[in-house]
């Protein structure tokens, strides 16, 4: 009853007073979910690289890359993208912890901790050449802060549509995170089965009267070959987590002390990308040399079908211009 009124008063009362004061109210508000998760969950529990899920493309002796999802996806989200690249280089990708078949280890989400693991991963791999690294969303956090920690193991980055800060106007987005775990756990409690799609959006409307924002939860949608029917599965509590910690975190310090070259790639503005003007002015101002390119038409998952070949071009133009 605590946390849900924290909750509403986090939604109604703090918008006037900018992103900074609503971060700092949502880490207070989701401590007792940490300090619930804690007893099965430590605060932060190294990730052995042997336990991380990945899968490969591509010739071993070709230029190692390494593709990293956003929040909760998984190393699925690649599949045609490493298809392509694999046909000039070593495709990498991983499921980060908590998602798809990796352990969810701790109740630390930050860059750091993410970055650490993609560390374990390749040390596991016997991986030691410099890795060019493709981030998507939360998976751009994780790339940008490993190019800080480990620079001699970088070549080139790209960021797929996330900021560096929490800006002024990402708060709604931070509010957005709030309501979505609402409705993730109503959903999740419901433990019901769905033969069609159509049955599933029917059903949620109770909860998520917007038509678009229910489509959106269907990404957790699958189909269980058995029964013939759909489930419903998602992790609230990683969402939960993630939206205290993640959302929030400034990687401006990151970006200024990776000396790779990166390269940020944005959703079209019609379609609510995560990086947006003000986060564009942001990056340039503290790392002029970085190139921002907008793909027009592209949703926050840029990598997808109706895209994709845009997304592809542009990432082999980038890879080109540093000579890989």
């Amino acid at each position: 009853m605590k946390i849900l009124l924290l909750k509403s008063f986090l939604f109604f009362t703090l918008i006037p007073f900018g992103f900074q004061a609503v971060a700092d109210s949502c880490e207070e508000a989701y401590k007792p979910l940490a300090e619930r998760l804690t007893p099965k969950l430590p605060a932060s529990v190294a990730l052995k690289g042997s336990a991380i899920y990945r899968q490969t493309w591509g010739d071993p002796s070709k230029q190692p890359m390494v593709l990293v999802h956003g929040l909760l996806s998984s190393h699925k989200t690649w599949q045609k993208t490493a298809e392509d690249l694999s046909r000039d280089y070593f495709v990498i990708a991983y499921d980060q912890r908590g998602h798809g078949a990796t352990p969810f280890l701790g109740v630390t989400l930050d860059s750091v901790t993410m970055a650490k693991d993609l560390k374990h991963l390749l040390d596991d791999m016997g991986e030691h050449r410099k890795v060019l690294l493709v981030g998507h969303s939360m998976g751009g956090r994780t790339v940008t802060r490993f190019a800080q920690l480990y620079p001699q193991h970088v070549l080139g980055v790209v960021v797929e549509d996330m900021h560096m800060k929490g800006l002024q106007k990402y708060r709604d987005r931070v509010n957005t995170a709030l309501w979505r775990v609402e409705t993730l756990r109503k959903i999740i409690a419901d433990k019901k089965n769905y033969k069609t799609q159509e049955e599933f959006l029917n059903h949620i409307k109770q909860y998520e009267p917007d038509a678009e924002l229910a489509k959106s939860y269907m990404i957790h949608l699958h189909l269980n070959k058995e029964s013939n029917e759909y489930q419903f599965a998602n992790d609230a509590d990683l969402l939960e987590l993630y939206s205290s910690q993640g959302l929030g975190e400034d990687l401006t310090d990151a970006l200024k002390g990776a000396p790779a070259p990166f390269l940020f790639l944005r959703a079209d503005e019609s379609k609510k990308p995560a990086l947006f003007g003000e986060g564009v002015n942001h990056i340039q101002q503290h790392r002029p040399d970085v190139k921002v390119v907008l793909i027009p038409g592209a949703e926050h998952t840029i990598h997808k079908d109706g895209t994709l070949d845009d997304y592809l071009k542009t990432l082999r133009e980038f890879f080109k211009s540093i000579g890989k």
